[in-house]
């Protein structure tokens, strides 16, 4: 399961990356016009954090693993 759990967490890894890549884009724009980022930055931090969710490491079986899809991923 070990195993498992890691080419499930770089297939969630990909699965992030062009969502942090839109939000690397909007905190940009929002530092140069001046605007608050506090937000962008709370969205950026639940993305880096899908590889920790709990169930990931709960799951039993390679079927339970798959099971796992965070929101933030949606």
């Amino acid at each position: 399961m070990d195993r498992c759990r890691e080419v499930w967490k770089g297939r969630l890894r990909r699965a992030r990356a062009p969502k942090l890549a839109e939000l690397d884009v909007a905190v940009m724009r929002a530092i140069e016009s001046g605007g608050d980022t506090s937000d962008l930055a709370r969205k950026k931090q639940a993305l880096r954090d899908v590889t920790k969710h709990p169930d990931i490491e709960a799951a039993k079986t390679p079927e339970e693993l798959k099971a796992v899809w965070p929101e933030e991923l949606k």
